[in-house]
């Protein structure tokens, strides 16, 4: 994983192995920047990211399909939870609720989650009788973390607008360091990756040995 550096570099990248011994690479852009438009302006998109690393990977390789282009206007967080009176019978989730920068995979994860609540929900109290303001609640705190997450990184940018949370400079500064060591330390990668897919609380990126692993070969 290669993250932005801005306002210097606002390309990012990555690369996840799939099935067929093939890998999937990922660059991602904010802003108003163009997505490359063939192989050779990929690979020289790779080329100029902070660190050479994924260009280094693919430079050689032979790409298994045509590039794909993905748009994401903007992350959107709507606060029915907030609301005491609601139509009973109608409840609020995935994108409705909540819509996250698809930068950090966690969509998936947060959808799964939410099902589980609204099956908790459904069994304890019944389709007629289930309380939508219950519901709102369970899903604000499902989508608290990845929404602190996504948008403590997209406010690295300076076209970003909203209410940024608290102390971002200091989580920004950390996160910084996480991901630069996530591009040389596998137990680095293996951690953030559990605390981006909602596997695992942040806390584990606070402990000894992470903070060791994350700091022994920082450059910057």
């Amino acid at each position: 994983m290669v993250y932005p550096y801005p306002p210097l570099q606002p390309f990012g990248g990555a690369i996840s192995p799939t099935e067929n011994k093939e890998w999937l690479i990922t660059l991602f852009g904010y802003g108003d920047n163009h997505p490359p438009a063939d192989n050779q302006e990929f690979l020289e998109s790779a080329k100029n990211l902070e660190n050479p690393h994924i260009y280094e990977c693919i430079k050689n390789g032979e790409p298994a399909s045509d590039l794909k282009v993905y748009r994401f206007p903007s992350m959107r967080r709507y606060h029915f939870e907030k609301m005491k009176t609601f139509p009973k019978g109608l409840l609020v989730m995935g994108d409705s609720f909540c819509r996250i920068d698809p930068v950090f995979a966690q969509g998936m994860s947060i959808a799964a989650k939410e099902a589980k609540a609204l099956q908790e929900v459904l069994l304890s109290a019944g389709e007629a009788d289930a309380d939508p303001f219950i519901f709102h609640k369970k899903l604000s705190k499902i989508v608290d973390i990845p929404w602190l997450i996504a948008s403590t990184e997209d406010f690295r940018f300076s076209h970003t607008a909203g209410s940024k949370p608290l102390g971002v400079p200091l989580l920004q500064w950390y996160v910084k360091k996480v991901v630069n060591a996530c591009s040389f330390d596998p137990y680095s990668y293996d951690r953030f990756m559990k605390v981006l897919h909602l596997q695992a609380h942040p806390a584990i990126l606070f402990t000894p040995g992470a903070v060791w692993n994350i700091f022994r070969r920082q450059k910057k």
